[in-house]
């Protein structure tokens, strides 16, 4: 299931602009609290809005409210250090920089705490009274969209591949197309076959992520995987590989009945992989 956070780094399919935001009391200058910024891109729509994640322990009241009136410090905390522009190459020969693109005064809070409806009015009252738009996301939000957003797909990964295979998540979340990871990063000591059939009660398919480090992992041995492997190849088309920095050779020697399954290289690079999985998942 996709926590809050999760939500945070993959909702919208625009170009985004993060920066670490901080603010610090008026009188001892001490940091009070540090959050995520984050600015959205639109540069077909000509425009862009901000967002903020806020971990717990900053979630209260007065926090969330300054964040509301030092939101314009935000959006150039955001642009510091961006240089892109975008032109059409037929329609538009001067290009627009993220600076020039107008900021439509949306303004989303993702917030690791459950707000009651009091304290939401009150957040959109002050947004109002600088012109924004707010939206409120927390722990409430969270709930809803796990149980009414059915994943495409689950990951089954090292944890040690994480990075590489959020990127990805978050990229098929963007373009509305989710599936799940984090339940099913596995550890050392983790059941290979436990995870795969948990996953599967609640997706479709299996995307297994098969690289040095999980072809190392011990938490599971050849016979455990080639068991998990034929219960759902029987099943039906629900397994897509992933090969990442591994050879046929050493994919053969774990498995033989994973190796000749259709299967994505990451050899052809980030893009093309996001591509492959993206058209591979949404043909059900």
């Amino acid at each position: 299931m996709a926590t809050l956070e999760e939500l945070f780094k993959g909702e919208f399919g625009y170009m985004k602009s993060d920066a670490e935001f901080e603010l610090a009391h008026k009188d001892s200058g001490d940091v009070v609290c540090r959050v995520i910024a984050r600015l959205y891109l639109a540069f077909d729509e000509y425009a862009k809005f901000l967002s903020f994640y806020v971990k717990q322990e900053f979630a209260t009241p007065e926090i969330l409210e300054a964040l509301l009136v030092h939101h314009a410090n935000a959006i150039h905390a955001a642009h510091s250090g961006l240089q892109i522009s975008m032109s059409h190459p037929v329609h538009q020969v001067v290009g627009v920089t993220a600076e020039e693109l107008p900021f439509t005064g949306r303004v989303i809070l993702y917030v690791e705490s459950t707000l009651d409806e009091s304290a939401k009015e009150r957040l959109i009252s002050v947004g109002q009274g600088y012109g924004l738009k707010v939206q409120i996301r927390d722990r409430n939000y969270e709930r809803f969209t796990n149980e009414h957003e059915k994943p495409r797909a689950f990951i089954s990964h090292d944890s040690r591949d994480k990075p590489y295979v959020e990127r990805i998540a978050n990229r098929l979340r963007g373009v509305l197309c989710p599936v799940w990871y984090d339940e099913y990063s596995l550890k050392p000591g983790d059941s290979l076959v436990e995870s795969i059939s948990a996953g599967l009660h609640e997706s479709k398919r299996c995307v297994v992520f098969l690289s040095p480090n999980f072809l190392s992992n011990p938490g599971w041995g050849k016979i455990e995987f080639n068991a998990a492997m034929n219960k759902h190849i029987t099943e039906g088309n629900v397994l897509i590989p992933i090969w990442h920095g591994v050879t046929k050779d050493e994919v053969a020697a774990y498995s033989s009945l994973v190796v000749d399954l259709f299967a994505i290289n990451t050899d052809i690079g980030e893009d093309e992989v996001f591509a492959k999985l993206h058209r591979a998942l949404i043909v059900d």
